[in-house]
């Protein structure tokens, strides 16, 4: 069984931000150098299943790299695919810097929350609109993860997330000859790294959930011996009745996993999260992947040769896990321990990894 624990970790390699919620735009920073970041919609149809279109943009290498990617798990429908552009096509709209455009893809900001998404080419055509509750946009305090090197005397990065955590979404994707109404909820989370993702962590894990009376989304992680082999994670949820959430404290366990002899790494089969919130409340989370369904990613198959070799210099086999479980389960119990909020539904699963075991 593999357990991540991440307290508040004051005083140590990987500060956690301030555990409050505070609310937050949704804006492009594009800052610095050696950076990546990312704009991804979580779409959850009623039909079941999720999808997803993120924006990413990367200038961890000498070629800055724009990526389109869309994902969907659905009934009626499964595809994945990336859309590789030159940094220079990442267009960031002026004003509140939310909408951007990249080629045949944009992202419109109609101001409180809500995005208009447009997408056309020869294998897909989405049209979306994504409106996200102004008071659930957030971040975690000041939104900032600092990481220290091992002997440093101050941070050298951060990791600055935030996250739309209650939205509705509306229209349709077009893939594979299917056409998936995405009606339902939606989540977002917008990212920038300040430094380069391997320097970060080994290996990263995320999750998010979206249902009537509870909605969450999480990240975390554990830095190599460099960054001291520190564990972090940020957490922001919505809960009817109690509105705006933050974790203080967080854990993770796989208790059961399984080696992918393709890569080596031993991938979670199962997971089991707790968080303690801000108000003194707990938040249980706890899914199953089915190893057979899970979508894995070779990341470097995913990039252009030039960025590619760049990346391959730091990061000797980075792979990415996705699993859609349609049965994950979320608790929400008061400081006695009584359930205040219980909801089983749609969740997605993510781990990566960016460098296999010794």
């Amino acid at each position: 069984m593999l357990t991540l624990s991440c307290p508040t970790l004051a005083g140590t390699a990987v500060a956690l931000p301030q555990t409050i919620p505070t609310p937050a735009a949704v804006a492009w920073l594009k800052e610095g150098s050696g950076y990546s970041e990312t704009q991804t919609f979580y779409l959850f149809p009623a039909t079941g299943g999720l999808c997803f279109v993120q924006l990413a943009y990367s200038e961890v290498s000498l070629s800055p790299l724009a990526q389109v990617t869309v994902y969907i798990s659905t009934p009626s429908c499964s595809y994945f695919k990336s859309f590789n552009n030159s940094g220079s096509a990442l267009k960031v709209a002026a004003g509140d810097r939310a909408g951007s455009t990249c080629n045949d893809y944009s992202v419109t900001s109609a101001g409180d929350g809500k995005f208009v998404i447009a997408l056309k080419n020869k294998e897909v055509v989405a049209n979306l609109t994504v409106d996200l509750s102004a008071e659930s946009t957030l971040k975690v305090g000041d939104a900032k993860v600092h990481f220290t090197p091992k002997g440093g005397a101050k941070p050298d990065g951060y990791l600055a997330t935030t996250y739309g955590t209650r939205g509705t979404a509306s229209g349709v994707i077009m893939a594979n000859g299917a056409a998936v109404d995405v009606s339902g909820r939606a989540t977002l989370v917008h990212q920038y790294q300040g430094i380069s993702p391997h320097k970060i962590a080994t290996q990263w894990n995320f999750f998010t959930f979206a249902t009537p009376s509870i909605s969450l989304t999480t990240v975390s992680g554990t830095t190599p011996a460099t960054y001291n082999s520190e564990t972090f994670a940020t957490l922001a949820a919505d809960v009817t009745g109690l509105g705006s959430l933050v974790a203080t404290e967080q854990s993770l366990e796989f208790p059961t996993t399984a080696v992918d002899a393709t890569t080596g790494y031993a991938v979670p089969k199962t997971f089991k999260m707790h968080s303690v919130l801000n108000n003194g409340y707990t938040l249980e989370a706890s899914g199953n992947l089915d190893f057979g369904k899970v979508n894995r990613i070779d990341v470097l198959g995913e990039l252009p040769w030039l960025v590619r070799k760049a990346v391959q210099y730091f990061v000797s086999k980075p792979f990415v896990y996705q699993y859609v479980d349609g049965s994950a389960k979320v608790v929400v119990k008061d400081a006695e321990g009584k359930v205040v909020a219980e909801e089983q539904g749609v969740g997605m699963f993510e781990v990566s990894f960016t460098n296999p075991p010794n």
